[in-house]
């Protein structure tokens, strides 16, 4: 999967890490910069994957139109991927999308088209993962709707759970709306 990547997304970063604890944060709306994942916990609000097995990770923060479909015409994306770092076809692959949003009005304003976005920067990013051939096309992989600024329990105000089996079903993509995930191995993460 790492050559993949470097072959499609030349510009992309893949950071390699098995620390204990992983912290994704987007610095774009905080201060402009990118997409991280740092090991020590930062003073904003983040992502967070416990990692307590130390299982050695990949992780890539997407620039912005970094998914190029043809010259001038990009795809939708989300912020990052993570997967493990043996890239094997029955590890596990997570893509997460993060909003900053300051209450849950704003988070879930369909006049900006949210919550359904956040949906679509995942899926999209599957797909064009998938339509580049860097996962495989009926691999199952797990997304994260993120909101770092809000409480842990924003899932039920937002999301039902037949959508998420809707996307399950249709897209091969296990979603979630939380803040945090277990990476129990290369095979298994809970989120």
């Amino acid at each position: 999967m790492k050559s993949n990547i470097q072959a499609h997304l030349p510009k992309q970063i893949i950071v390699e890490t098995s620390s204990e604890n992983l912290y994704i944060v987007d610095y774009k709306k905080i201060n402009g910069g990118d997409v991280e994942v740092l090991e020590d916990e930062p003073d904003v609000n983040y992502v967070h994957l416990k990692n307590a097995e130390g299982v050695c990770v990949c992780f890539t923060g997407f620039k912005d139109n970094a998914l190029e479909i043809e010259a001038g015409f990009y795809s939708q994306q989300c912020e990052c991927v993570v997967f493990p770092e043996s890239c094997i076809e029955t590890d596990w692959v997570l893509f997460i999308e993060c909003k900053y949003s300051k209450d849950l009005k704003t988070a879930s304003d369909v006049k900006n088209g949210y919550p359904k976005k956040m949906i679509d920067q995942v899926v999209e990013s599957v797909k064009y993962f998938r339509g580049r051939e860097i996962i495989g096309s009926n691999k199952r992989v797990n997304g994260i709707l993120a909101i770092p600024t809000l409480m842990e329990e924003f899932s039920a105000f937002m999301f039902s759970p037949d959508l998420f089996l809707e996307i399950l079903l249709q897209h091969k993509v296990k979603i979630r709306a939380t803040n945090s995930a277990i990476i129990k191995s290369e095979k298994r993460i809970t989120i």
